[in-house]
Formats: structure tokens, sequence, C-alpha cells
């Protein structure tokens, strides 16, 4: 491998270590401030430039139209300074998350508290986690849960189904 590639690898296998250990000893995110906004998207250029300045898309998918996203205070005052359109949903989304994280953290405790901690369905899984998860369930009863396969996502990910049977 050539020593240009292996100092990029070393310095991306770095960046990804520190943002495993910052990740693992992290406070929760700051919202505050941060806005929900509906922003206008006429073209191909549009779009590709949300994506540059990294803006955080909720939506599904890019297409033209209209897109909803997260932004940050500096970078709503970047969209006002280029003239992008937008319509403010939630100026300040801080206040919400908040009180989400609060109202989770009492229904994770009480969950807990139920089943002894585990998989539940109240928090987000990963994808796998949730497969896994699945799969465990039809392996400790073959007799009564059969794995489906039921097509593709949007993404290519598989769309499981678990068939229980009396």
């Amino acid at each position: 491998m050539p020593r240009s590639c292996q100092a990029i690898h070393a310095r991306v296998g770095a960046l990804l270590l520190s943002l495993v250990v910052a990740s693992a000893s992290a406070e929760p995110v700051s919202y505050q401030g941060h806005s929900l906004l509906r922003i206008d998207v006429g073209s191909q250029a549009d779009i590709e430039r949300l994506s540059v300045d990294r803006i955080d898309i909720w939506s599904h998918g890019l297409r033209a139209g209209s897109v909803d996203a997260r932004v940050t205070p500096e970078q709503r005052a970047a969209l006002a300074e280029r003239g992008v359109a937008f319509l403010v949903l939630t100026e300040n989304l801080g206040p919400q998350v908040e009180a989400e994280r609060a109202r989770l953290s009492g229904v994770r405790r009480q969950v807990a508290g139920q089943r002894g901690g585990g998989f539940n369905y109240v928090e987000f899984f990963p994808y796998e986690t949730m497969i896994d998860y699945l799969n465990e369930l039809a392996a400790a009863h073959p007799d009564l849960a059969e794995m489906h396969d039921f097509g593709s996502t949007i993404e290519g990910r598989t769309v499981w189904g678990i068939r229980l049977t009396g």
C-alpha cells in the first residue's frame, strides 16, 4: 500500500477511535437553539448544497420540492444569508428534545423494572439488533415461530417479519 494511503488509513482509524471513545463517555447532545425548518429545494444543485452543508434532513429522501431539516443556528443563518426560502416549523427544538428524553428515561426505568432490562419496544434499536432479537425468538420456539423475508426497504435492507402459529 502506498505511504499516502497508509497515512490516510491511520488518520481515519484515529478519528474513528476518538469518536467511539468520545461517544461512549459523552453527555447527550444539546439541541438548544436548533430549529426545524421546511426548506424549499427547487433543483438538484439545491439538494446537493444541503448535503454539502451537512444539513440533518428529516424528510424521507432528498428531492425537489421541500424537505424538513434540523439546523443549527449557524446553518440557519447561512441558509438565510444565501437567500434560501424556508418556513420555521419549530423555533427551538431544545425544550422538546429534553422533555422527550425525560419521558423516555422514566419509561426505560419502568420497562427495565418489569422485564429486567434488555430488549423493549420503547427505545430505538439498530436494525441488526432487532433482527437478532427476532431470530432468537424464532430459534427458541421453532414449533411456534418462523422468520419470513417480506422484501426490501428503499435502502436495500431486508424487511423481516416473524410468523407466529398456535
